[in-house]
């Protein structure tokens, strides 16, 4: 999924190729940026759910044995954390 919509059309703006470049060298390296930081794409990378076990980095939970599993957040970045865990 593209972050910055108008990517192409920031990039055909630059006057020399060079300018091209350098735009898509810039606005590419952005997107990446803007990408590593996602949250829904972090919880994604964190959190591994093998069976019934929930890995979480180098530690793992077995959900059998809890009866209720809550899951609390708040933040800007709550909703699409949420997301993730679906």
């Amino acid at each position: 999924m593209a972050i910055i919509k108008n990517l192409e059309q920031l990039i055909r703006n630059g006057e020399t190729n060079l300018n091209k470049k350098a735009r898509e060298l810039a606005l590419k390296s952005l997107e990446a940026a803007i990408k590593a930081v996602d949250p829904k794409s972090i919880i994604k990378s964190k959190l591994k759910l093998e069976d019934s076990i929930l890995r979480v980095d180098e530690y793992a939970f077995d959900l059998k044995k809890y009866k209720n599993i809550y899951v609390i957040g708040g933040g800007k970045a709550s909703g699409s954390m949420a997301e993730a865990l679906e």
